[in-house]
């Protein structure tokens, strides 16, 4: 540390005058600081006259922009000097490192000498006034995040620098994010590599990256980040508040925080705030909008909604989604509810405006779901998923070309970004497939498909949070939950990978090992060092791994599982994680003691792992082996088999012949489905796909008035006592399913084979199984329905078995099913063979023992007609394909430094160049579908032009895991060595809706699309419209037993209200100000979804129609006109007690207000009353049909997680329609199992 009045070198916190003397020699030095930031910086600060009066400082600075921020400079380096310790030094190392970062943005003279360029270690100098002011905002920023460290009047400390509190000897502690000192700018010999890789399948490649070494990595927050390529938007510029902004401005931090954001101190609590302004389009800073109330902090959901909206700022505006109660109720406490943890998580979307910020922040409510091993940890508080559009897509902004992904990428990385009071550091990254964006009313074609990516952050430092010395990862203190201690994702990183262990490692195959401490996983066993066995893998003759990805575990371990997962049986294997291990454990079956051990195999261990900490040495897993059950045929498998097939027409007849019967069966389930509610509500829980959602969110999602998706919509009228015979309503999305579902059986051909199933495959420890034997047991009795046949185990026949994605034909195989008494243990499982000089398993496209399944098929019509190939010797690709083999002691190595700082600087270069790795342009899918043309068009899978491209992708596969280059030119070079040039090909025919050949085709997908389900599917859909139109006349005839849109039952509540108001003037007045309240909302209803303007989809239009119907309340529409509405009236209507629980939506304004909407617009607008109160209208339709259904006539209501939980009972709708008709037993069936309706039990022979 240089002594007061020598500076030397650039400003960076290495030689700072610094005396608590007299204030002359102070302002001195103070004055040197200045000038010397702007001869290292170009800043170009003015020194203010000292002798102005702080009145009229403030009158010039209101005048000149410019003169205020110098003012705030001098007046803020004056504050930093005179504090304790060496604030001011850190102050202007942070100021370097993010000067520097954002200078790398900075477009050089392209003819510059090279004496002209900075070095990596000087400060950067701005040459232009646009850069000037860049470092100036920097500057103000960096002043004003470490005077709120030090201004007394805050009583929680914004961590949001090294800086921190002293400790008693008056010195400042050690800083817990570790500062990486400036670069070398040592050129990385590795990076000339990176022009050729390439990611992303969805379009333009990123451009070259660059060669110099990655700035320092600052610890300063990054809400802002300057000057992409001069014209990025504002979002990403120094100027604004936040880099994650809205149109809305969100707390920034580059200034203090405002009181109310001080208060909010809880996590939870500052993301449902905040996430409600940002909705809502209110300043969080503005104190006289929103104002703290204590209270929130121990108040559930419905009590903050409700004190939010009674505040004037936010009448008349709709809220977001509102999160799950039992989400908010478990952040309240410690962010866990059983085996759950509460997620927080948004989005960002491409601003489609071409000013203001880059993208928009969309904030999801807090969530239930799995945790993992990094939020047992660290707390699941401190992670934060986001989704972004992928910077390489075909539709990302302009902006974004000519270097632009790096850019972003490097924004996204390289800092910090402070969002409700923490600053969250990026650390992972992984491609989030695409979405399809949602039909609009526009005319032309429809916009492409998005691609995301998910990018996981953690909170490295917040408000509240505490600063602690930790000299390694074995010294992170245990988690509290009540406060949280500042620590780096190096740190983070360090406690998960090890990373002085495994500095040999790819640093891409090292950051994709971060995804085994993200699995969704439940914690079972925790193991001590010795019940822990690690050995070497199992190897062959010719030193294949045979027991690739799977160790073995106790019987009591398997039962403490069960017991742990809530079971009634125990698993027989299970797909987990532990320490650096992951794969499969199977049950020994040769265990009989009771000892609690595991082992792991090399081949399952990812890297050294000392297994020191018990949260490396717990079991969690990811899934299990459970009963079986029938299984479709992968399309992909269709060539191969018909390719191996002895007699080639009687494997496509048998194929098809099974697709008949399926089909068949679909449109007679459809049609006698209709005739009864109860029946078609079964037939609609089986025909759509809500599970995942409804366990995702533990509730049925809504939109307005109803729940999201038509077979959802379709679930809660029939649940309430709807019949789609009698309301068209109903009726007609009853048609929509049965169309919806004909259209994806035309378009995705759905092959059920009765004997298959998905299997977990497991190998044979024992020595039991000969080479090419398979061992199968079913935990309960496997039944084939379509021909009544039920199974217990496979003994003594061929089976075949395969593995998705089959691209060679050895890729599916034929082998002998025998039953082995040792193994009898073994359910749900097919047991491979450990015998041979090849795995099975590596046979079916290089599949291993990790947790794949196999497709395992014993229907003798396909087994016997299938012959085995040998697996095709693969061509070299050298040529075309290469990789990127750094590893992380280069990255190390690179930083110039030693040790934990060189490790530490390290890690983030990782993170960075990972990023930029996997969000490249990925050619798997680009590839995978040239190949599928070209075998098509060629009618062959089994040539050398199919072996060539199925080991193309067969590489591609794990390109960002094996760090695998391959680029549009090495794409390109392919095609025209081996295809003649051919860089495009036509779609196969089965892509399309038509067949326009001649005669039978010979591919057979073609023949089974459009010569055997193209006619039964036209045969339907032109029965199905011959019944609607049917119906529609009927209906329209009013024909008493066709369909009808008037439900009398719907309409009570108005009837006896509008009675009642005969004899009341405010009665009646009030009824008639709610029908002009609902004509204005009608109208708004019709005006938006009819408008083919609107750049909003359906959902967005519903939402904001839906703000205003619920806006309709006694209060506002009973005080309209001259007859006032007593309050204790409108406090009966309103019922407070129900609206101060959330639940306002079953009072008897919310359903007096349906009932009259459904008399005003049933017929004229039955769209627009069913989505707004679609809800009320099934609750009453439940209240007033209930009596029809016996016992006391009282409906029986559903709680949401309940309702989310509850499918039909298909024995019980069996059963009683059988009774119905007549034809079933009057006793109950009191086996569970399905053995009394005449199936058979086949033991051990099914040939």
């Amino acid at each position: 540390m240089g002594t007061k009045g020598t500076i030397a070198g650039p400003i960076s916190g290495t030689a700072l005058p610094r005396t608590p003397s007299k204030r002359l020699a102070g302002s001195a030095a103070i004055e040197r600081v200045i000038r010397k930031l702007n001869d290292d910086y170009g800043l170009a600060i003015d020194i203010p006259d000292p002798t102005l009066s702080p009145v009229r400082r403030q009158q010039l600075g209101a005048e000149n922009d410019q003169y205020s921020r110098c003012d705030r400079i001098c007046r803020g380096i004056q504050f930093l000097y005179y504090q304790r310790g060496d604030v001011l030094n850190h102050a202007l190392d942070a100021f370097f490192r993010e000067a520097k970062a954002a200078s790398l943005c900075w477009v050089p003279k392209p003819r510059a000498d090279p004496g002209t360029l900075p070095s990596a270690a000087a400060p950067p100098k701005a040459q232009t006034a646009r850069q000037q002011l860049s470092l100036q905002t920097i500057l103000v920023s960096v002043i004003d995040r470490f005077k709120a460290q030090w201004t007394p009047s805050f009583l929680i400390t914004k961590t949001a620098s090294p800086a921190g509190p002293q400790n008693e000897e008056g010195n400042a502690r050690s800083p817990s994010l570790p500062d990486s000192p400036a670069s070398t700018g040592s050129k990385r010999s590795f990076d000339g590599d990176w022009e050729h890789s390439a990611k992303r399948s969805r379009g333009k490649e990123p451009g070259e990256l660059a060669d110099a070494a990655l700035p320092p990595r600052s610890s300063g927050i990054s809400t802002v980040y300057s000057d992409l390529s001069d014209t990025l938007v504002a979002s990403l510029d120094p100027s604004r508040p936040s880099a994650w902004n809205r149109q809305v401005d969100i707390p920034s931090s580059s200034g203090e925080p405002s009181p109310l954001q001080l208060r909010l101190q809880n996590i939870w609590l500052a993301w449902e705030i905040t996430r409600i302004c940002l909705h809502c389009k209110v300043d969080l800073e503005d104190d006289s909008l929103l104002k703290y109330d204590p209270k929130w902090a121990s108040s559930d959901i419905c009590d903050i909604w409700k004190s939010l909206r009674e505040l004037d700022v936010f009448q008349g505006k709709s809220f977001p989604e509102r999160p799950a109660v039992e989400a908010f109720k478990a952040a309240l406490n410690n962010f866990e509810s059983g085996q759950d943890v509460v997620v927080m998580s948004a989005a960002l979307e491409f601003n489609p405006s071409k000013t203001g910020p880059l993208f928009l922040l969309d904030m999801k409510p807090v969530r239930l779901d799995q945790g993992c091993r990094l939020t047992r940890r660290f707390g699941p508080d401190r992670f934060l998923e986001v989704l972004i559009p992928s910077p390489t897509a075909q539709n990302a902004p302009a902006i974004l070309k000519d270097g632009g992904p790096e850019e972003l990428i490097a924004w996204l990385t390289r800092k910090p970004h402070d969002l409700v009071g923490r600053q969250w550091q990026a650390f992972y990254s992984k491609d989030a497939g695409y979405r399809k964006p949602a039909k609009d009313f526009k005319l032309g074609p429809d916009a492409k498909a998005t691609y995301k990516e998910r990018v996981h952050f953690f909170a490295e430092d917040g408000l509240n949070f505490r600063h602690v010395n930790i000299s390694s990862r074995n010294h992170i203190p245990p988690v509290s939950v009540q406060r949280r201690m500042a620590l780096s994702v190096s740190l983070m990183l360090d406690w998960l990978l090890q990373l002085e262990k495994n500095e040999l490692q790819p640093h891409l195959k090292l950051f994709s090992r971060i995804q085994l401490g993200l699995s969704k996983t439940t914690p079972t066993v925790t193991f001590e060092p010795d019940q822990i066995i690690h050995r070497d893998d199992i190897l062959s003759p010719i030193g294949k791994v045979m027991n690739d990805g799977i160790g073995r575990m106790s019987r009591s371990v398997a039962r403490k599982i069960r017991d742990a997962l809530g079971l009634d049986d125990i698993p027989s294997a299970i797909q987990g994680r532990m320490g650096s291990a992951k794969g499969m454990w199977l049950v020994d079956v040769a265990d009989t003691g009771d000892a609690d051990w595991i082992e792991t195999y090399q081949s399952q261990r990812k890297w050294k792992c000392d297994f020191a900490d018990a949260f490396h040495r717990t079991l969690e897993v990811r899934s299990r082996a459970t009963e079986l059950k029938s299984a479709t045929l992968n399309l992909q498998f269709l060539p191969v088999l018909e390719d191996r097939a002895k007699d080639r027409g009687r494997m496509r007849r048998s194929i098809g012949k099974r697709l008949m019967n399926d089909l068949e069966k679909e449109f007679e389930n459809q049609k006698s489905a209709l005739k009864c509610p109860l029946k078609f509500r079964q037939w609609v829980s089986e025909n759509s796909c809500s599970r995942p959602e409804r366990v995702k969110l533990g509730r049925v999602p809504f939109l307005g008035g109803l729940p999201e998706g038509k077979g959802e919509v379709l679930t809660l009228l029939l649940n309430s006592g709807f019949d789609p015979n009698r309301l068209s309503y109903l009726q007609d999305l009853a048609w929509d399913l049965r169309k919806q579902k004909c259209d994806i059986l035309k378009t995705k051909l759905n092959i059920k084979v009765g004997r298959s199933a998905y299997i977990y495959m497991v190998v044979d420890f024992w020595g039991v199984l000969e080479e090419n034997e398979v061992h199968v047991g079913f935990s309960s009795k496997f039944r084939d329905e379509s021909s009544d046949t039920s199974y217990t185990l496979l003994a003594d026949c061929d089976v075949l078995v395969a593995r998705s994605p089959a691209h060679f034909v050895s890729d599916v195989q034929k082998v002998r099913a025998v039953f082995k008494p040792e193994l009898h243990a073994l359910k749900d499982v097919i047991v491979f063979s450990a015998k041979g000089d090849v795995p099975l398993a590596d046979k079916l496209s290089g599949g291993d023992y990790d947790g794949d399944m196999a497709w395992v098929c014993w229907d003798p019509d396909l087994v016997e007609n299938f012959v085995n190939a040998d697996v095709p010797i693969q061509p070299k690709l050298d040529a075309y394909l290469g990789r990127d083999k750094t590893t992380f002691e280069d990255l190390v190595r690179h930083t110039g430094q030693t040790g934990d700082l060189a490790r530490n600087a390290a890690v983030y270069d990782m993170i960075n160049k990972s990023f930029q790795f996997a969000m490249q342009p990925n050619y798997l899918g680009i590839c995978t579908n040239y190949k599928e043309r070209l075998c098509y068009h060629r009618n062959s899978v089994n040539d050398s032009a199919a072996v060539l491209l199925s080991t193309l992708v067969g590489n591609l596969v794990d390109q960002s895991k094996q760090g695998i280059i391959f680029s549009n030119e090495s794409w390109a070079q392919l095609r025209r060595d081996h295809f003649k040039g051919k860089m495009s090909l036509d779609d196969p025919a089965y892509k399309g809706d038509r067949w326009a050949g001649a005669g039978e085709p010979r591919h057979i997908i073609d023949y089974l699309k459009f010569f055997v389900a193209a006619p039964a599917i036209h045969r339907e859909l032109v029965s199905l419209h011959k019944a609607m139109n049917v119906d529609k006349r009927s209906s329209a005839t009013g024909s008493e037993e066709a369909a009808q849109p008037w439900d009398r039952d719907l309409a009570v509540y108005y009837e006896d209200f509008y009675e009642r108001s005969k004899g009341s003037r405010s009665l009646k007045a009030l009824l008639d100000s709610l029908v002009k309240a609902l004509d204005v909302v009608q109208l708004q209803w019709k005006r938006l979804i009819s408008s083919r303007d609107s750049p909003l989809g359906y959902p967005e239009r519903v939402k904001q129609v839906y703000a205003q119907w619920l806006a309709i309340e006694p209060s506002i529409v009973g005080n309209a006109g001259s007859n006032r509405l007593d309050p204790k009236i409108a406090a009966l209507l309103e019922q407070p007690f129900l609206a101060d629980r959330g639940a306002a939506g079953t009072g008897q304004w919310a359903l007096l207000k349906a009932s009259t909407a459904f008399r005003l617009y049933y017929k004229r607008s039955p769209k627009f009353v069913w989505q707004m109160a679609g809800s009320q209208l099934a609750f009453i339709k439940a209240q007033v049909s209930s009596a029809s259904g016996g016992g006391e006539g009282v409906p029986l209501l559903m709680t949401p997680l309940m309702y989310a939980g509850s499918v039909p009972d298909g024995r019980f709708v069996k059963q009683y329609i059988a009774r119905l008709e007549g034809d079933g037993s009057e006793y109950p069936d009191f086996d569970d199992g399905e053995g009394d309706d005449g199936a058979v039990d086949v033991v051990d022979d099914i040939d």
